[in-house]
């Protein structure tokens, strides 16, 4: 059985095609985050735990870890990682856990809010 040159350019359009589709399928993925490890939970006798993460861009993240009794904000990914906020206490376990009360703010107000700081402190140290 002799195999034409026809019947090899079938085999590798279908092979460049196929690869091409996985591809794809993991850019999607990556840019809508889907695979990403969501929050871990601490296991018994662990010391470290990442509490959440967030996607700020296609390379930057803000991650929020607990140590002991203390939380810190981290921004990686870039030139750069970066402390954002460290010695955080930790919250009280709420009623209903993964659901904020009403009066607490969410990380990503919370973020935001660390954010702005930073900015006017900025903006503060350029006019001194």
């Amino acid at each position: 059985m002799e195999i034409d040159s026809v019947s090899y350019l079938k085999f590798l359009f279908a092979l460049v095609f196929v690869i091409g589709l996985i591809g794809g399928v993991a850019l999607l993925a990556k840019r809508f985050g889907i695979g990403t490890r969501g929050p871990m939970r601490r296991a018994k006798g662990n010391r470290l735990s990442i509490v959440e993460n967030m996607q700020i861009d296609a390379k930057r993240r803000v991650i929020l870890i607990r140590r002991d009794q203390k939380e810190y904000l981290l921004l990686v990914g870039g030139v750069t990682d970066l402390v954002i906020e460290s010695d955080i206490p930790v919250a009280p376990k709420q009623e209903i856990e993964g659901h904020p009360s009403p009066k607490e703010n969410t990380f990503a107000e919370n973020f935001k809010e660390v954010m702005r700081r930073k900015k006017n402190d900025r903006i503060l140290k350029t006019q001194d």
